[in-house]
């Protein structure tokens, strides 16, 4: 009958050990998904965000400018298409403005959402702390219950200690392996952190491109008017900041972001 009762209070002590440590993985894993879910959500936003309007608005505007520069060049009289040429710098200098114009609205949204990343990152530091007081605390207790070990009499109380002891350290076990997870998630959470801020300079040094050249095409179209030098102008301007590799850049840039986005996405949490 003894022996019934310290199985069954040992199998129980047992059980109790596997539940805590599955509770724990269990919460901490919904922590981990909804957290992941806040920083994909916050990073897409950031990425759309006027963004598709903007290329395809310069896209097309450097499209127009090739145009009626090839106009230009291949014309035998400029007068013949003075009009053209003069309406095509306006539209440019416009687009160029309207486009410039997005930078307001966009640092705006951009500042809602890189704080939303940094609050989720801020989550993810906060939740590698508190694993590690949760492994201090374990350790502390286990030297406890050495000791209590060291002057138990009773074969049950022993057992029990001993229980608790393998207990705490597979819990251990677990939060270390939890810890590496976090840390890998927070790792590339600050890869993506980095690349957002390096693509959010690059997209305002466009945007301040765009606000530079909108006035020059403008009067680029004045020059146009007044009939002079209209060859001579457009030539000066294909020597202005090439709007082009700074859009192919930041182009590229936002795939390396889709990219972090996929990992962080594909990322699972698995204790090994």
């Amino acid at each position: 009958m003894y022996i019934n009762k310290l199985i069954n209070k040992t199998v129980l002590l047992i059980l109790f050990q596997v539940l805590m440590t599955s509770s724990l993985i269990a919460a901490t894993e919904d922590k981990f998904n909804n957290i992941k879910d806040d920083v994909i959500e916050s990073t897409k936003k950031i990425s759309d965000f006027k963004a598709k309007d903007a290329y395809e608005m310069i896209h097309s505007t450097l499209k127009d400018f090739q145009n009626i520069y090839q106009q230009v060049k291949n014309s035998k009289n400029i007068d013949d298409i003075i009009d053209e040429v003069t309406d095509g710098l306006i539209n440019i200098s416009d687009t160029y403005s309207k486009v410039a114009e997005f930078s307001v609205s966009i640092a705006k949204f951009r500042s809602k959402h890189i704080q939303k990343l940094n609050d989720a990152q801020g989550e993810t530091l906060l939740t590698i702390q508190q694993l590690n007081d949760k492994k201090l605390i374990l350790i502390g207790k286990n030297k406890e219950l050495n000791s209590e070990l060291e002057y138990a009499t009773k074969e049950i109380d022993k057992q029990k200690i001993q229980i608790s002891l393998k207990g705490n350290k597979s819990i251990i076990k677990s939060i270390e392996a939890q810890k590496l997870i976090w840390l890998k998630f927070n790792n590339a959470q600050t890869k993506l952190q980095n690349k957002l801020n390096s693509n959010g300079d690059k997209f305002e040094l466009l945007l301040h491109i765009l606000k530079v050249n909108a006035k020059v095409y403008k009067e680029a179209a004045n020059v146009a008017m007044l009939r002079k030098s209209a060859k001579a102008a457009l030539q000066s301007l294909t020597s202005l900041s090439d709007i082009q590799d700074i859009l192919n850049d930041l182009e590229n840039s936002w795939i390396e972001v889709n990219d972090l986005v996929a990992e962080i996405s594909n990322a699972e949490f698995k204790i090994e």
